[in-house]
């Protein structure tokens, strides 16, 4: 280390070059940039600069400060001449093995490709209850008025007579909702529901607070969601359906909770469910 750092100091600072040798003198060469004249003074070779070695003035030197046009290749191999351009046999060797290994990657991605299992679509599935069977959530009842159909688990069924026949009611254990479910002696829903709305002594259009929230009706099937004012339970939405069951006769079924508007779907729900599963006792029906 000691040698190595003096001949760097020499080739620096141009100290006393006669009693160097020859490595101090590669060192000096003021034509060449610094670090190749370090180089050539630490590995004992001739260090070739623009020109052929001619030594260059410091103001050209200046001037001139691209890279030398030749190249110095530095070897241990004592047979290589310096200034020429590595040999052409390690260039080839060496993309020659860049080659394999790009070959070598892309074989391997592909055959991991076809090795590992692709990605699992999951889909969620719904629940298929089948035809007949009460949603979840409901079971069937055949109530003793002479019917079936699909209630919610935990409801409680009372019963009272009412003008022209009984009045069946199902009610929930929390929230206050219910259902009612009655026959009518109309002889259509649409009729049935226009006398309960407007009959002048009783329809319901004559309660506090009454007005209607929507109105639907098809062949076979007439409602009316309303609200009104009850004088000891409050605000409450009602949902009044009438329905031509199979055996003909026209039937009531209704769903009412507190509430205004903004609770129709879940009031409305176990009434979906009356409905599409309502059948009179005896008689054969289709969609139950």
């Amino acid at each position: 280390m000691t040698r190595l750092a003096s001949r760097y100091w020499a080739s620096l600072t141009d100290s006393r070059p006669e009693v160097w040798d020859r490595l101090v003198e590669q060192g000096r060469r003021r034509d060449l940039p610094l670090w190749r004249r370090y180089v050539a003074s630490l590995l004992d070779v001739e260090a070739v600069g623009r020109g052929g070695g001619a030594a260059q003035a410091p103001e050209q030197e200046l001037l001139e400060r691209d890279p030398p046009a030749s190249t110095v290749y530095y070897t241990l191999d004592r047979t290589v001449t310096v200034g020429t351009t590595p040999p052409v046999r390690r260039r080839a060797w060496r993309i020659t093995g860049f080659a394999l290994a790009a070959l070598l990657v892309i074989a391997t991605a592909f055959g991991a490709s076809r090795l590992l299992p692709g990605p699992t679509l999951v889909t969620p599935m719904t629940p298929i209850v089948p035809p007949g069977l009460p949603p979840v959530g409901y079971h069937m009842v055949k109530d003793p008025a002479g019917y079936r159909l699909d209630v919610p688990l935990g409801w409680t069924r009372r019963e009272k007579q009412g003008m022209a026949a009984p009045v069946v009611y199902y009610d929930s254990p929390h929230d206050g909702r219910e259902l009612q479910i009655f026959q009518t002696a109309e002889s259509s829903p649409a009729e049935s529901l226009s006398l309960a709305e407007n009959d002048p002594g009783y329809g319901f259009a004559r309660q506090p607070g009454y007005a209607v929230v929507q109105r639907t009706s098809g062949a076979n099937s007439s409602e009316l969601a309303y609200v009104y004012d009850d004088p000891d339970r409050g605000y409450r939405l009602v949902v009044d359906h009438r329905l031509e069951a199979a055996d003909g006769a026209v039937y009531a079924i209704r769903a009412s909770g507190p509430g205004g508007a903004a609770r129709l779907e879940r009031i409305r729900a176990p009434l979906d469910a009356a409905v599409a599963s309502f059948c009179p006792a005896d008689v054969h029906c289709p969609t139950v």
